[in-house]
């Protein structure tokens, strides 16, 4: 996947359910680093924060809140 790429409609499961996430690339970066560093894959990771995340708030969103978050409390879960 290049950089270019990552901007893209990215498919992936939630729940055995298909969905598309679209984020930008730094974002995808960022999650796809911190997966690494949490021996996790990315769906398994986006899976997880789609289950904590408050049922009004979108799933991109979500993602974007929860790695500015991860970073901030200095690369914890």
């Amino acid at each position: 996947m290049t950089y270019s790429t990552l901007g893209q409609p990215r498919s992936i499961r939630i729940n055995g359910r298909r969905t598309s996430l679209r984020l930008e690339p730094v974002a995808w970066l960022s999650l796809f680093d911190i997966a690494e560093r949490e021996a996790m894959s990315p769906d398994e990771l986006i899976e997880r924060i789609a289950t904590e995340k408050a049922p009004e708030r979108c799933l991109a969103s979500a993602v974007r809140v929860f790695v500015a978050d991860y970073w901030q409390q200095g690369g914890h879960l």
